[in-house]
């Protein structure tokens, strides 16, 4: 074989072994706003917010709010159905869609979500969804999950089945089951589910609500320790996937330099390394991402508990003002601290992911000029 004929072969392998999964383009659209009422706030990944006025696509990093009044429902393009009802918050995290194999998560800081998860035979679809203190990992179809102003979470499942994971425990959730999972860890063996039509999620909260102005002092130190876990972990994560993204960094260089000076030999080489270093990153990415979705829905928590103290200081005990504005004050300088560095990790992961797209790209883009030429 000739080596221009010899190259072009190589080219052609070179794009049909990089992993598929990172293929596509840009921001792409996760799910879209299908129903609504009274108020609902859309938030922008960059903070631009805007009341809903219409039905428009979500994207990732995109946040539904809802007011009093509000509610909305919204779908993933696969039929998924969501309702997010009043005083809720939801978000679509940062890294949904970025890849092509990639399962969606989902943040609920506050309120109530119904949820019912279309069934295929042939797709293997499980998005996550992440509250305060607990990641859902979804094997099921239908189910209400509801965050309370003290980050309690509750799971109850109609049909399938839902697995609930704390940092010290999981438990799976089945059919006519329940549970509730406390900020401390601790979780609730799966007990009968109440039926659907006396459930009185918004008594649930409200009841939990008061119960949390008499218990914010005791709580408080606990949600300070978990946000501040979960920003060691995610610096840990960062740390992890940066040293990954930068030898993958320097290989994509270093087989595009073989390409250009047609050294096959150092291509095929460097095309080996690149799969086994992507496999890495991808692991570790995922790892970052769940770490990245459990600091972030922390951290928004934390913001509706702080406009939560502010308006019912009247309510909290005298003598334990101080204490709980000092542990608000600790996590939001946290909080702000790690503004940047989450945007700047996110910003670089999504920079890594376009640039091995762009790669296989090019040696696509090669290998037909080849052929044209040979033709």
């Amino acid at each position: 074989m000739r080596p221009v004929a010899r190259m072009s072969a190589f080219i052609l392998f070179l794009g049909f072994t990089l992993n598929a999964s990172f293929l596509g383009a840009g921001e792409v659209e996760i799910a879209r706003v299908t129903d609504f009422t009274g108020t609902v706030t859309l938030v922008k990944a960059d903070e631009s917010e805007r009341l809903l006025m219409d039905l428009v696509p979500l994207y990732p990093g995109d946040t539904l709010v809802t007011g009093k009044d509000g509610r909305v429902e919204f779908t993933f393009s696969r039929g998924d159905l969501f309702k997010l009802y009043e005083d809720s918050q939801i978000t679509i995290d940062e890294l949904s869609g970025r890849e092509a194999d990639d399962q969606p998560a989902l943040r609920l800081t506050l309120g109530f979500l119904w949820t019912r998860i279309k069934v295929s035979l042939t797709e293997s679809f499980r998005p996550s969804f992440h509250t305060p203190t607990a990641v859902l990992g979804i094997r099921g179809t239908e189910f209400e999950t509801v965050v309370s102003m003290d980050a309690a979470s509750t799971v109850t499942v109609d049909e399938g089945a839902v697995a609930v994971e704390t940092e010290k425990k999981s438990v799976v959730v089945g059919a006519g089951k329940a549970t509730e999972v406390e900020v401390d860890d601790k979780v609730a063996p799966p007990f009968t589910a109440t039926p659907r039509e006396k459930r009185d999620w918004a008594k649930w909260r409200a009841q939990r609500q008061r119960k949390l102005l008499k218990t914010l002092p005791q709580r408080l130190p606990h949600m300070r320790r978990r946000f501040e876990t979960a920003a060691e972990r995610f610096g840990q994560f960062n740390k992890k996937v940066n040293e990954v993204a930068s030898v993958l960094d320097v290989e994509i260089e270093t087989a595009r330099a073989a390409i250009a000076r047609r050294d096959r030999r150092q291509a095929r080489r460097s095309i080996k390394k690149i799969n086994t270093i992507e496999k890495r990153f991808r692991q570790n990415s995922a790892r970052f991402r769940k770490g990245l979705n459990r600091l972030r829905v922390a951290g928004k928590h934390s913001v509706r508990l702080e406009t939560f103290v502010q308006r019912n200081l009247a309510q909290l005990p005298a003598d334990k003002i101080g204490t709980i504005q000092s542990d608000l004050a600790a996590i939001k300088q946290t909080r702000e601290q790690l503004r940047a560095s989450v945007r700047n990790a996110v910003q670089n992961i999504k920079a890594m992911m376009r640039k091995v797209r762009a790669f296989r790209q090019e040696v696509k883009q090669m290998s037909r000029e080849k052929k044209r030429r040979k033709s």
